[in-house]
């Protein structure tokens, strides 16, 4: 195990209970999403049953912390162990409950306890409600993971959408009122369309920063310096950085001549964002006109046909990819998605190479018409005109039918905005919500806090 004491003490608990024993724990947020935490939820869907995961939508920690000593989102795991009689080779189910508050004081937590006890024993496939009175606490919905797959379920209140994004995420389709619309294309790793490029330890590092890596890197000041040698997209900025293709932000002078031969050639035009935040910046993935090295806001991605590049470009950048990288990025910070090196190489995403050379060069041919528009940040998708445009593109390089696909997604988009952890309470987010008639009890609650 590599997440740290609590993957420890759950494997300890694993060791030391009799089958048919419960166990409880309050476990930092990271427990459900983190890729250190892998071997742990593997353990836990294969040794455990009755599996209940409880987390609030977008939790910031401090007073919405379960334990009363720490800052950090975190969950509530309550799982029995298997028996003898039960098949210990196959995976579990896991509850997932999202809830829209927190309770107040011991009176209303227990009140919430019996809430979600009963939505338990009500539901079956698909979401259900936690109810208290007239007041509906959060949703439940299930989900049977796929080994130590981070379990996307959990802190959304969508219960369809958690189930529309499972369904994209693994099978390549898409959900719709008319059926199922699958992709052209089957679903693969990111690690496999890709070669990831190095980390930002090894690139380099900042002057003011702990020397290490291949160069030491400072800023870009000067548009004629754009192009050279030892280019990097080292940081990422909110504010610059709202189109598809955007420019380098640093140049490296070599620092350490052993390290930079064994990342020579580890360049690309495609780069993909290491720390997403939904409520500022714009792009998942950004592109750079010629190769250059990533850096610690993002990571290269190779591969020898620019046209794949391209695509995957356009398909990260649509509301398909968001969501699909909001499945398994990390929700411990309200609206904001860090991801860890592992997770990015094991990123759901179509694999673009099975398109047929035709379909590619379409697809280079939209992404250069849309290079240069302005994108809206990614929590404001649902009014994004030019964030329309690129789904437009993305529905056709992947073959679907354009009117039931296309009123999917605005559905979709719709959904995913109007999510806690993807707004994140900004301000602006929550006032095109309320324009929308998208914010509801959302605004209220947040305005009451």
């Amino acid at each position: 195990m590599t997440a740290g004491m609590a993957a420890s003490f759950v494997c300890l608990a694993w060791k030391k209970i009799k089958p048919g024993g419960r166990i409880g724990f309050v476990l930092p947020l990271t427990a459900a999403f983190s890729d250190s935490w892998n071997d742990a939820r593997k353990m836990i869907v294969r040794e455990f049953k009755e599996i209940v995961a409880i987390a609030k939508a977008g939790s910031k920690g401090g007073a919405e912390a379960l334990s009363a000593d720490t800052h950090m989102g975190e969950m509530l795991l309550v799982a029995t162990r298997k028996e003898k009689e039960d098949d210990v080779a196959s995976t579990s189910i896991v509850k997932c409950v999202t809830l829209r508050r927190m309770p107040r004081h011991h009176g209303e937590a227990g009140e919430f306890g019996r809430s979600v006890k009963k939505a338990l024993a009500a539901m079956r496939d698909d979401g259900y409600p936690v109810l208290a009175g007239d007041e509906e606490l959060g949703q439940v919905a299930t989900m049977l993971p796929n080994g130590g797959e981070p379990w996307s379920h959990l802190g959304v209140l969508h219960a369809d959408l958690a189930l529309f994004a499972k369904r994209i995420a693994d099978s390549g389709v898409l959900p719709g009122e008319g059926g199922d619309m699958r992709f052209r294309c089957p679903m693969t790793m990111l690690d496999d369309l890709f070669e990831v490029g190095p980390t930002h330890h090894l690139i380099g590092h900042l002057p003011e920063r702990d020397k290490c890596g291949a160069y030491a890197l400072y800023p870009i000041t000067r548009r004629a310096e754009i192009r050279g040698s030892n280019r990097a997209l080292w940081k990422a900025s909110a504010s610059e950085q709202r189109c598809l293709v955007v420019d380098p932000t640093h140049k490296g002078t070599l620092w350490n001549g052993a390290i930079a031969k064994r990342i020579r050639g580890k360049t690309g035009r495609c780069h993909y964002a290491r720390g997403m935040r939904w409520t500022s910046q714009a792009l998942l993935v950004a592109s750079t006109k010629t190769k250059v090295l990533g850096g610690s806001g993002w990571t290269s991605l190779l591969h020898r046909d620019a046209n794949v590049c391209c695509a995957f470009a356009l398909w990260a950048n649509s509301i398909l990819g968001l969501i699909t990288h909001w499945t398994q990025g990390g929700r411990t910070q309200l609206g904001r998605a860090r991801t860890q090196v592992g997770a990015i190489h094991a990123m759901p995403c179509p694999d673009l190479s099975k398109l047929s050379a035709a379909a590619l060069k379409k697809a280079a041919g939209a992404f250069e018409e849309l290079s240069s528009l302005p994108l809206r940040p990614a929590c404001q998708a649902h009014v994004d005109e030019n964030r329309a445009r690129i789904d437009a593109a993305v529905i056709a390089m992947l073959g679907l039918p354009k009117k039931r696909a296309s009123e999917a997604v605005e559905v979709l988009r719709e959904w995913w905005c109007a999510e806690p952890t993807v707004h994140g309470d900004n301000k602006t987010a929550l006032h095109l919500l309320e324009e929308a008639g998208l914010a509801g009890a959302i605004l209220d609650e947040t305005n009451r806090r």
